[in-house]
């Protein structure tokens, strides 16, 4: 074997060992499609100025004639449509040149979409992150998005960490960076607070990289996101949805970032009985965040779902996640 060999061996063993530590998020393929729609997006922008120079000077030279622009606007909603509208003020700070987000209100008139949102909820004394899925119409994901955090969750074990009645006051983008400003101050944790907003718009624009947030008596600077571990729940149920009809066998799955990977769950009749349960295996151990799943067979019935982490030091559950479902 040449030198030449060996080295090449030497750097696909290294690639494939750096392969191999990659660990996708959860949400890793929702923001490699929202970045390529950016780009889409971005690259007809730029060409559409040269079409349109190109089509005026071909008209100007056949027919000999002078044409006088117009301005396009964004439709109106449509009659009927039903859709309520979301408010926000306009943009107070960059420049128009430099801002890219809505002012006035934000159209509801769009396509149902499924907006991730973020709420918190608490375990002896600390405030972690859960997502759930949202129905919306709004055009403006983030601000749709936000709209929905400040609102009450499906899950009634998760709420904003902001007050009720807490209202965007301002939103606006510079480059990759979102301002936010909202109009109480944060009721919980304030850290954590901040990290549902900025998970929440990172999750509904994967092209922002920060998230600016202010309120009265406080504001936090341009702010990515934390660490997983930091800050989302230890054990999430993503799969059935809470208050959800679902056919036998019921599959349950979620994510979880845990001791050796091990996720405790249950089944429970509404009464609190117990109908089965045991444990199964995450994808990847804590600090790492991994995927796990189980399927059960059920008969007709209403039921809690429950998931938790187990505690290395006494073995009690922590962190119980819990659905309420059911199975016709």
């Amino acid at each position: 074997m040449s030198d030449d060999d060996a080295t090449a061996d030497r750097l696909r063993a290294v690639l494939r060992a750096g392969a191999a530590e990659v660990r996708p998020a959860d949400d890793s393929l929702q923001r490699i499609y929202a970045r390529a729609a950016a780009e889409r997006r971005s690259q007809r922008r730029r060409l559409a100025p040269l079409a349109a120079v190109a089509a005026v000077a071909l008209v100007a030279v056949g027919a000999g004639v002078v044409l006088a622009g117009r301005s396009g606007g964004n439709p109106s909603p449509g009659p009927g449509s039903g859709a309520p509208s979301a408010t926000a003020s306009g943009p107070s700070g960059p420049s128009a040149s430099t801002s890219s987000s809505p002012s006035g209100t934000v159209p509801a008139n769009g396509p149902v979409v499924a907006l991730p949102v973020y709420y918190g909820a608490s375990f002896e004394g600390q405030v972690r992150l859960y997502r759930e899925y949202r129905a919306s119409r709004a055009t403006d994901h983030v601000a749709g998005a936000l709209i929905l955090m400040l609102s009450p969750a499906s899950d009634p074990a998760y709420a904003s960490l902001w007050p009720a009645g807490t209202a965007v006051t301002n939103l606006y983008r510079s480059g990759d960076v979102q301002y936010v400003k909202l109009s109480k101050a944060p009721d919980l944790s304030s850290t954590v607070a901040i990290q549902e907003v900025v998970y929440t718009v990172t999750s509904a624009d994967p092209t922002v990289t920060k998230v600016a947030v202010a309120y009265p008596g406080g504001s936090v600077a341009p702010t990515a996101r934390a660490p997983q571990w930091r800050v989302l729940a230890p054990v999430w149920i993503l799969t059935p949805a809470s208050g959800s009809t679902v056919h036998s066998p019921v599959v349950v799955s979620g994510t979880a970032s845990v001791f050796e990977a091990t996720v405790a769950w249950e089944v429970d009749r509404t009464d609190g009985s117990k109908v089965t349960g045991g444990s199964t295996m995450a994808s990847i151990g804590a600090p790492g965040r991994g995927t796990w799943s189980v399927t059960v067979p059920l008969p007709a019935g209403s039921y809690v779902v429950k998931a938790w982490e187990t505690s290395m030091k006494d073995g009690r559950a922590t962190w119980t996640d819990s659905k309420s479902v059911t199975v016709r």
